[in-house]
């Protein structure tokens, strides 16, 4: 009788147990499965917009960073390796193609979320493919204006998409290269007359092809984890 009542007992006292008990044995299992963590840098040249340019004057020169954490979703000893990955990520280095318009601002990414499948051929071989979505956001961008440095302000956030072909190197090193499809359909503009000027833009599209190199640290293996 009692072994016949224990299994249910067992499944009653984790239904019956505290909200915050069970978000805390959830929590605990997230970070006992993160296997990696990464960061990273890259740069970017944007595609399709005649309202944005680099720095530099041309398409080319973007630059930013990230981190990531990633949860393994396959056993250590697979020859295929799937992860699910979430980070965080700033964008910098643009500025108007209007030379009326001085533009400062970042674009966040936060969060952005991945999935990759690696094939690890040998410790020194391991190309990997990803794909990526996430938010967003031009926060609180600021444009100064002739004459007089009239200041406005806009945000945006949308969408992102993305999709990443890249390779593991040896001294836990990596290299890949991708394209993001952002596209910031409607601008929130601050004006300090109310009226949008015609020559300021309703829209942008940041679509990028970017290159991205970083260090990954082998969170399972330094923690003793490995499965």
């Amino acid at each position: 009788m009692f072994r016949r009542v224990a299994p249910l007992l067992v499944v009653a006292a984790a239904l019956l147990a505290p909200r915050g008990a069970q978000a805390q044995f959830g929590f605990e299992r997230v970070i006992n499965n993160i296997t990696q963590a990464s960061l990273n840098s890259q740069t970017s040249c944007l595609l399709n917009t005649s309202v944005l340019q680099s720095h530099s004057g041309g398409s080319c020169g973007l630059y930013g960073w990230a981190v990531e954490v990633a949860l393994g979703l396959s056993p250590d000893s697979a020859a295929t390796q799937l992860q699910f990955a979430a980070g965080y990520g700033q964008i910098a280095g643009f500025k108007a193609a209007n030379p009326a318009f001085d533009l400062r601002g970042t674009m966040r990414l936060a969060p952005e979320v991945s999935f990759y499948i690696t094939r690890v051929v040998t410790d020194w071989f391991m190309p990997y493919l990803g794909v990526h979505t996430g938010i967003v956001t031009l926060n609180n961008m600021q444009v100064y204006t002739t004459p007089g440095d009239t200041v406005s302000t806009f945000s945006a956030s949308t969408m992102q998409f993305g999709a990443t072909a890249g390779l593991f190197l040896p001294l836990n090193l990596y290299v890949d290269v991708g394209y993001r499809y952002r596209d910031f359909r409607a601008l929130e503009w601050r004006l300090p007359r109310g009226v949008l000027p015609p020559t300021f833009p309703k829209a942008i599209i940041m679509n990028a092809l970017q290159i991205t190199a970083g260090y990954q640290f082998d969170v399972a293996g330094l923690t003793g984890r490995k499965r």
